[in-house]
């Protein structure tokens, strides 16, 4: 296999465009053409699906994507110890994460990450489960944090920590919920208040789920949002009950704003990192999961 041309097929999965690629490589696109026509053809594989549309790639496509990751890294890693340099974090560093984890889990991390690699530039796309997922798969964005465990092929998970989560109201519904220690109890409120959940609760997982599970049915919907901070925002204005990450609203119980309700067993939720199965992140990147994990 010529090394070239694997570079030049990784360069345009990367960038998702031969165009791009070529303005990135130097050299004209129709040789960057060629040049991943060959490697196709001399290893008798489909790599991209091309369309008017753009460059998408294939399955086996992906693969050699991922691996290729960890050659090019390997050779960069092996160029810098001929040099006597040491590899450093900078560049965008693009992933994906649930608004809520962004602003109440990372902001903290993000802020640490350029203060001791200033070179780095996080690149943050808030979404869906759905939304990141798709981005990972297209190679937008390296890696996404989120709650929903949603299943894709070629994507791998791991449970980066275990959070609780919270079933709260205004205060001025309180005497509606204060004896829903019991799943029929909270049912009845819940049917009575409405309930503030995520949108397509009804046909897609969603941490919602564990209440479902409590419940025994599904609750009566008093407003979708695919934001969990709208949600938020909805539950003060009192718009009925919610059931959020804990960290998103513990101030908001402790000074009053908010009313938990005492369930019969804590509910938690995994927050997890989502990757491409045989991916090598970047430098930048591992190094942010490690400040996150720490």
């Amino acid at each position: 296999m010529e090394l070239n041309h694997l570079r030049y097929f990784y360069e345009v999965a990367k960038s998702g465009s031969f165009s791009e690629a070529a303005r990135r490589l130097r050299i004209s696109q129709s040789a960057l053409s060629k040049a991943v026509a060959l490697l196709e053809d001399r290893e008798g594989v489909r790599l991209f699906e091309r369309s008017k549309k753009g460059v998408a790639l294939t399955e086996i496509g992906s693969e050699v994507y991922a691996r290729s990751e960890s050659v090019f890294q390997q050779l960069t890693e092996i160029e810098n110890t001929c040099r006597g340099t040491k590899q450093t974090c900078s560049g965008l560093m693009p992933f994906g994460a649930s608004d809520h984890v962004t602003n109440y889990l990372l902001v903290s991390v993000l802020q640490k990450m350029r203060a001791d690699h200033p070179l780095v530039i996080p690149s943050v796309m808030s979404g869906t489960p759905h939304e990141i997922i798709a981005g990972i798969s297209s190679n937008a964005i390296e890696f996404g944090l989120f709650f929903t465990r949603v299943p894709a092929p070629g994507l791998a998970y791991e449970v980066l920590q275990t959070v609780a989560m919270a079933v709260v109201c205004h205060p001025r519904l309180k005497k509606e919920v204060l004896a829903a220690d019991k799943p029929a109890q909270l049912r009845n409120a819940l049917n009575k208040l409405g309930f503030i959940g995520s949108v397509g609760l009804h046909y897609q997982h969603h941490p919602s789920e564990e209440l479902i599970k409590l419940l025994g049915e599904q609750p009566n919907v008093a407003f979708e949002a695919s934001s969990q901070e709208t949600q938020k925002r909805l539950c003060l204005a009192g718009g009925g009950v919610a059931f959020l990450a804990r960290f998103m609203v513990e101030r908001e119980i402790k000074s009053g704003e908010l009313y938990e309700v005492e369930l019969a067993r804590p509910l938690k939720y995994d927050l997890l990192l989502a990757t491409r199965k045989s991916q090598t992140l970047s430098l930048s990147a591992r190094t942010f999961l490690s400040l996150l994990r720490a």
